[in-house]
């Protein structure tokens, strides 16, 4: 499938996640890898993110102004 050209399925930490305001709305991802000795980071501009944890757990994570979101907030293992 030609979408997995887009996906990276390694042992990475996540630092950051922030939408820029002044670059269309991309996001600013910081990662780190988990097997690196170093604290060395790595930062990237991507289109969209897409958060995917496992099914193990329902566990529906809080953020301030999450209030204020107007669309339907799903856990992935409800998502079809």
């Amino acid at each position: 499938m030609a979408f997995y050209k887009h996906v990276r399925a390694s042992a990475t930490e996540v630092v950051s996640l922030e939408q820029q305001s002044d670059d269309g709305g991309r996001w600013s991802v910081t990662t780190k890898k988990t097997k690196d000795s170093t604290d060395a980071t790595t930062s990237e501009l991507f289109d969209a993110v897409m958060v995917c944890v496992g099914i193990n757990e329902t566990i529906m994570p809080t953020y301030d102004g999450q209030n204020k979101f107007k669309g339907q907030l799903i856990h992935s293992v409800h998502y079809k």
